[in-house]
């Protein structure tokens, strides 16, 4: 029962969407590495750098919830990450100097944002769990203040209720998850454009006159 040990669900949601995340940075930096863009495997944005950082975030975080602190070794590995990102966007951005220190600045800042943001969107599909619960329980105790005939309708139709709402409400929730969390660190507005195949149907009725 999740309202057991609602702690436990947590972390499994928190643990299940670190995994996710560091697999499709994976899936990214295997993509740049098949086209040859080897630099950009290796310090842009869901690159090695990024994974670098975000496990820095995660091992300080983790130390600071275990009373230990965030630790110097993960303070140094976070810092190296963000100078590197900084650095590759600073080298990267073409502006005049101010534009090229706010491009900088905002996109290593949407970088850890992003990381700490995103980990924690996995979170909510552990809390639907816990809704769940809520939701049978409000449906059995209307079931318990009615008639025998009463009770077995409210408790059918309840049921089939709570699985309609939340079968909606979850797939809402990781299908956003795959897209956004996922698809989108791997994806980009470049390479070739899409052309149906289409047939000329000039040429087809000259040859059919033919």
């Amino acid at each position: 029962s999740p309202l057991s040990d609602p702690t436990l669900m947590l972390t499994i949601a928190l643990f299940w969407g670190i995994g996710f995340l560091l697999l499709m940075t994976a899936l990214s930096i295997f993509n740049r590495l098949i086209e040859g863009r080897w630099l950009a495997a290796l310090l842009e944005t869901n690159g090695v750098t990024s994974i670098m950082l975000y496990a820095g975030l995660i091992w300080g975080v983790w130390g600071a919830a275990q009373g230990t602190g965030f630790g110097t070794a993960p303070t140094l590995l976070v810092v190296a990450s963000l100078a590197a990102l900084a650095a590759y966007k600073w080298i990267e951005t073409s502006a005049p100097l101010s534009e090229r220190v706010m491009v900088v600045l905002v996109e290593t800042f949407e970088t850890v944002m992003g990381n700490v943001s995103s980990t924690l969107s996995f979170l909510r599909v552990a809390a639907f769990s816990l809704n769940h619960v809520a939701l049978a329980l409000a449906v059995f105790t209307l079931a318990e203040m009615m008639s025998p005939a009463g009770h077995w309708v409210m408790v059918v139709f309840g049921n089939l209720f709570i699985l309609v709402l939340e079968g909606a409400i979850v797939a809402i929730q990781t299908l956003r998850l795959e897209y956004y969390e996922g698809f989108t660190r791997f994806y980009s507005g470049d390479g070739r454009e899409f052309r149906p195949l289409t047939l000329n149907r000039g040429i087809t009725t000259a040859s059919a006159a033919n």
